[in-house]
């Protein structure tokens, strides 16, 4: 009864903030010139939004969690264009979701908290396989195709003429393990796969299997030629807390490899996911995060450490994001809490996240940013608020200013250079006018509010990231109630 009572309390949150006066937006706009806009289909409820590559060509892609149809939308970019979304299904409720490489492969995957089921799921960009296998066993060799798929782990059948044929598993890009049948024997054998790959897309590996069953020996080459897939598959599910809302993708611990922080509205806490080498220095560092961390949960996934720790947060954590907010090289965390219209700050100390400090921001704020708005060198934290119509600047330890937006709730804010001139501005979007505000940063480091451009109806999530490859910045916001993005070109 408890669980559910904290949904209904958390689903009004994201509803009671929706205007109802103005309806519909244009049509998609092909001409992508100065000021235009472009709209595109997306779920139902497109409450979260992220940017980022998805399909291993380097270009930016978009992806939007749909909170009403529990599914996530993923806009890939061709040629300067965002094709129709492709949908993936996820559990109960999706809202926030981040882009990053969380598996040291070399490709992104895309993770996003589902509020309704205390779910984290996971997507990662499968790799499809074509080539050859050769497997000689005394005086018979089986030759054949194969074809792979899959994510760690790569299986195929192998066809042969006759009565021979078998499968074969890649696991871990070098271990081999096959099974051969020849007429009504069976040979069981493993191996290990030495041999040439080459990591870029199509990559190429050249190789040789030498294994035994324990009684044959068996010698094998394999010629595999592969690309990564233009699709996603869910490849991991993780527990969170209650009612998890924002999600922040990046290095947070620096082993070079993304993390995951997670803001538990239901729960009045953040999460910490992190896959660490089975090291020494692991160790200790999990050992000092233990002093500030009120839970942590560690699990061995292969040759990594997987661990999920828990710090305590304000009332109603809703936004989350991971930036070097006081210049010292490291990553820090910064969570805005709804309930109690305040910020909590920590920072990294000698590689250990600790709490350092409370900020009071205004009422309801849900949206944070990291990013230098001032060209000081320094990175700011901006946070927005859906009950002051604004948005309001801090370095890690005090407030330095505010904005005025001109709308009473102002939702998602983002950090980004909108006008091509090497500065970082801040894009807002406005839930009461279905506006997005520009403030544009000036010479002497300030910044003016320079228009304001229609969005869908209730747009929540704002994005600034270069989505059609001609090295300027659009703007990009989720549109809850027209279940549509829509794409400003300043």
């Amino acid at each position: 009864m408890r669980r559910c009572k904290i949904l209904l309390i958390t689903a009004w949150i994201v509803f009671s903030s929706i205007s109802w006066c103005m309806a519909g937006t244009d049509e998609a706009d092909e001409t992508n010139e100065t000021g235009s806009k472009t709209t595109h289909q997306a779920g139902a409820w497109p409450a979260g939004v992220a940017v980022g590559d998805v399909n291993g060509d380097r270009l930016n892609d978009i992806v939007c969690a749909n909170y009403n149809d529990n599914t996530i939308s993923v806009f890939i970019q061709n040629n300067g264009r965002l094709l129709e979304q492709a949908t993936y299904s996820t559990f109960l409720n999706p809202l926030g979701v981040g882009i990053g490489d969380i598996d040291l492969d070399g490709r992104n995957e895309v993770s996003v908290v589902c509020a309704g089921a205390d779910i984290m799921n996971i997507f990662g960009q499968p790799t499809i396989i074509n080539g050859s296998i050769s497997i000689k066993y005394g005086t018979i060799t089986l030759d054949g195709t194969i074809s792979l798929s899959g994510i760690k782990t790569f299986a195929g059948e192998i066809k042969v003429d006759g009565k021979q044929n078998g499968s074969i598993w890649i696991a871990s890009d070098n271990l081999c393990l096959f099974q051969i049948n020849y007429g009504t024997s069976t040979l069981l054998g493993s191996g290990t796969l030495s041999g040439h790959i080459a990591r870029s897309d199509p990559f190429t590996l050249i190789g040789e299997v030498k294994a035994s069953d324990g009684t044959a020996t068996y010698t094998g080459k394999i010629t595999l030629n592969g690309m990564t897939g233009g699709y996603l598959i869910n490849v991991a599910n993780y527990a969170t807390k209650r009612a998890p809302y924002g999600l922040s993708i990046g290095d947070i611990n620096g082993d070079t490899r993304d993390d995951i922080v997670v803001a538990n509205l239901g729960a009045e806490s953040i999460s910490i996911f992190a896959w660490l080498e089975n090291i020494p220095r692991s160790y200790q560092y999990l050992y000092h995060s233990w002093t500030f961390a009120k839970e942590m949960t560690l699990t061995m996934e292969g040759d990594k450490i997987f661990v999920h720790m828990v710090y305590p947060s304000g009332k109603m954590p809703f936004g989350i994001d991971i930036g070097d907010v006081n210049i010292d090289g490291l990553k820090d965390v910064v969570c805005v809490n709804y309930q109690s219209g305040d910020m909590n700050v920590f920072l990294q100390e000698n590689s250990v996240l600790k709490p350092s400090a409370t900020l009071t921001i205004g009422p309801n704020p849900t949206s944070v940013r990291c990013g230098d708005i001032n060209n000081d060198g320094f990175s700011e934290i901006v946070a927005s608020s859906l009950g002051g119509g604004m948005i309001s600047v801090f370095t890690p330890y005090r407030l330095i200013g505010t904005y005025t937006t001109h709308d009473a709730r102002s939702g998602g804010v983002d950090i980004g250079d909108i006008n091509n001139d090497g500065l970082k501005d801040v894009a807002v979007s406005n839930d009461t006018s279905n506006t997005m505000s520009m403030f544009i940063q000036d010479k002497d480091g300030l910044l003016t509010l320079q228009k304001s451009c229609q969005t869908g109806r209730s747009p929540g999530s704002c994005k600034i990231a270069d989505i059609n490859n001609d090295g300027i910045n659009e703007v990009i916001t989720g549109d809850a109630q027209s279940d549509t993005i829509t794409v400003h070109y300043p």
